[in-house]
């Protein structure tokens, strides 16, 4: 009676396990097919050019800020924060390229043109990438300036997470401990930092509740590729190709950051009903 009895409830388990499964793979294959039809993958090409031409001026500026407070040279500060994630080579031409003349970058009228240009341009297209997956678009100025301030703060926070929170983890948790949580809890914060981008800017309401799961898959979608970043760094590292190399890894990065930023809107639009998982 009992073995009857527990292989029913293997066999009810099973088919539970079974639906979930089929259920993720009607998921994933709508997912894949938004991202085709709206050509998902040519605008996280944009994102990324845009992002890469707002680096140099944003990261002058910044360090300017920094060296002005402290009493480290500009390009110790850079070279603090980037850690591990240059070669060597990279890290030569930083270091050089500061000192040469940081201070001109920055309060140079050009500098501060692209910052603002490649900006917009991100917000730009965000926005449309966003509104070409949900469907729908408001065009009004009060609502495009409201995602441009929510995209902004967003990036900007996971940003400086991405650098923050393994720097504060290093300095206060053992390294044992630190390699087996850092990582989940980097995953945590950025998804935290990700989800009033999922919330706010889409042009259809979101819930926190719907927005979440992009949030995760883009919080842990940017764990993985910093993992997968630095050991092709580590592996890298005596065979590296100077600042043409740094610089291709580098846009590399940035485009599959975007691409992991914008899978998550799809997910979100997919398990909300906004597009058709049946398609």
């Amino acid at each position: 009676m009992w073995v009857g009895v527990l292989a029913i409830g293997v066999f009810r388990r099973g088919i539970v396990v079974g639906g979930m499964a089929a259920s993720a793979v009607v998921t994933a294959r709508a997912v894949y097919d938004v991202v085709q039809e709206r050509r998902l993958t040519l605008v996280a090409g944009a994102i990324a050019y845009a992002a890469f031409m707002s680096l140099v001026p944003l990261l002058a500026l910044s360090v300017v800020v920094a060296a002005a407070v402290s009493d480290v040279s500009v390009s110790e500060q850079v070279l603090r924060v980037l850690g591990g994630s240059l070669t060597p080579s990279g890290e030569a031409a930083v270091a050089q390229a500061l000192e040469g003349g940081v201070g001109r970058v920055t309060t140079s009228a050009l500098g501060g043109v692209v910052l603002v240009w490649s900006a917009l341009k991100v917000f730009r297209s965000l926005n449309a990438a966003f509104a070409s997956i949900y469907g729908r678009q408001d065009d009004t100025f009060v609502s495009a300036a409201v995602d441009g301030l929510v995209a902004l703060g967003v990036m900007a926070v996971a940003s400086a997470l991405v650098v923050g929170v393994g720097y504060v983890l290093a300095a206060v948790v053992d390294r044992v401990l630190l390699d087996a949580v850092g990582p989940l809890l980097l995953a945590g914060a950025l998804a935290v930092a990700f989800l009033p981008l999922y919330v706010f800017l889409p042009d259809t309401p979101t819930t926190p509740r719907e927005g979440l799961p992009g949030a995760v898959f883009a919080g842990v979608g940017w764990v993985a590729l910093g993992v997968l970043f630095n050991v092709y760094v580590a592996v890298t590292a005596a065979t590296a190709s100077g600042v043409l190399g740094g610089i291709i890894l580098l846009l590399t990065w940035l485009y599959a950051a975007a691409v992991i930023v914008l899978l998550g809107a799809t997910v979100n639009a997919v398990l909300a009903g906004h597009v058709d998982a049946a398609a």
